[in-house]
């Protein structure tokens, strides 16, 4: 088991393995993971904020370690599946406990994907309705900013699709990245 694990750990991205080891540290208090403060900032403050949430003691301890299973830029990228057995755990827990955690600051933490985190910051808004869902579905569309192309899929006229392409385009891809919206330049919405 010790070899699957260590075998495992060598097939981990860069990015894969810093969320594992910062679990394992948090799960650990005999390790000690030193990072660069702009990295534990964020961290910190949303583990400050699931202090606050009404949890149970079970929940908290999940929370905190979800915490650390996020990427640098706010998403849960990994697996639900592969994270529920790091945890030693069934994925159901994670899923039930997920869109609690999606409400803590900023919004759009803890989404899956892209579309996921604009439609909670859209909700954080009160701006996400079924005509604004439908440019979720084809973010290329909004990437290549064809205003035409997102009214032919929405159903609407240009006027609307502009809108909504603007709304799209003043939420940040990465929740937890600093300084102005950044986006995949694949997804690029600005």
């Amino acid at each position: 088991q010790q070899m699957r694990l260590s075998l495992d750990l060598l097939r981990m991205d860069g990015g894969r393995l810093r969320r594992r080891l910062r679990l394992e540290a948090a799960r650990n208090p005999c390790l000690e993971l030193v990072e660069a403060p702009e990295v534990i900032g964020p961290r910190q403050a949303l583990l400050a904020q699931v202090g606050l949430m009404r949890l149970t003691a079970a929940e908290a301890d999940l929370a905190r370690a979800l915490v650390h299973c996020l990427d640098d830029h706010g998403w849960l990228c990994d697996p639900l599946p592969e994270i529920a057995g790091w945890l030693g755990l069934p994925p159901a827990r994670i899923e039930a406990l997920l869109p609690r955690l999606q409400q803590l600051d900023p919004p759009g933490i803890f989404a899956r994907d892209l579309a996921e985190s604009l439609r909670l910051q859209l909700q954080a808004r009160d701006r996400f309705d079924p005509m604004i869902a439908r440019p979720l579905e084809r973010l290329d569309l909004a990437a290549a900013g064809d205003i035409a192309a997102i009214a032919a899929h929405c159903g609407c006229d240009a006027e609307d699709a502009a809108g909504m392409l603007a709304d799209l385009r003043a939420l940040a891809p990465w929740p937890l990245a600093e300084g102005p919206p950044a986006a995949p330049p694949e997804l690029e919405l600005g």
